[in-house]
């Protein structure tokens, strides 16, 4: 947090066209690699860091027992511009699935803590999803994106936001009724999807199949509201604009 802000220029980069990496992440990374592990020896950590310098990191979800998967800052850029939409997510996963997890927006002071089976809080508060409205609010870009501007008439208010932690704690507290991924990154959904599943909701591939940390292809998609999983997957996939 002392970071944000306040970055330094020299304290940005490109590790790929448009994805940034910052002082933030890497410290970050650093710090909880180094108190996860301890907390459970012979665990083992995934960090998107890691991982964008050593691709075979990844591999180690492929293997059984503790893994924690990181993502020191997820949204960067939106950190890097000083937006307070960002968060970090830790999810720990045993023999391939999410049991824990944790997305903090310290920025936003909210924390969502959970586990499978024994239910989630954010800021202490059970979760709450989005009261009936007119039109569904929810995160989507690219080819959902897409879909939504084909046949707008059942949405209200569908934005990017850059961050799929972020975009979870608005899932969980009520703010919106669903995201849609199409770039499963583990440190981006292993921790979220499982606390929307454990706080009662869906998150699964439109396929129907189960959401994995292992699964890093698909189209995923999440909400709250009962019931509203299986219209949005008849939307989507019925659209020609999406798969």
């Amino acid at each position: 947090m002392p970071l944000w802000q306040s970055l330094e220029p020299g304290q940005i980069r490109e590790k790929g066209p448009g994805d940034l990496v910052t002082e933030a992440d890497l410290r970050s990374e650093a710090r909880l690699t180094e108190r996860l592990a301890a907390l459970e020896p012979g665990s083992r950590v995934v960090g998107e860091e890691a991982v964008a310098a050593d691709a075979s990191v990844l591999d180690r979800l492929s293997d059984g027992g503790t893994v924690w998967v990181i993502d020191p800052v997820d949204g960067t850029a939106n950190f890097a511009k000083g937006s307070p939409n960002f968060a970090i997510i830790v999810a720990r996963v045993v023999d391939g699935e999410t049991v824990q997890a944790w997305i903090s927006a310290p920025a936003l002071g909210q924390l969502a803590v959970g586990e499978r089976g024994a239910g989630v809080t954010v800021n202490g508060q059970p979760p709450q999803p989005r009261p009936n409205g007119e039109g569904y609010t929810g995160f989507a870009v690219g080819r959902w994106r897409r879909a939504v501007d084909a046949d707008p008439s059942r949405f209200a208010a569908i934005t990017p936001s850059s961050s799929a932690g972020y975009e979870y704690l608005q899932l969980l507290q009520g703010k919106a009724d669903f995201s849609a991924y199409s770039r499963l990154m583990p440190w981006d959904h292993a921790g979220g999807a499982m606390l929307i599943q454990a706080a009662g909701g869906t998150s699964k591939l439109l396929g129907d199949q189960s959401y994995s940390p292992r699964i890093h292809q698909g189209e995923l998609l999440s909400t709250m509201r009962p019931g509203v999983w299986e219209e949005l997957r008849d939307f989507f996939v019925g659209s020609a604009s999406c798969p």
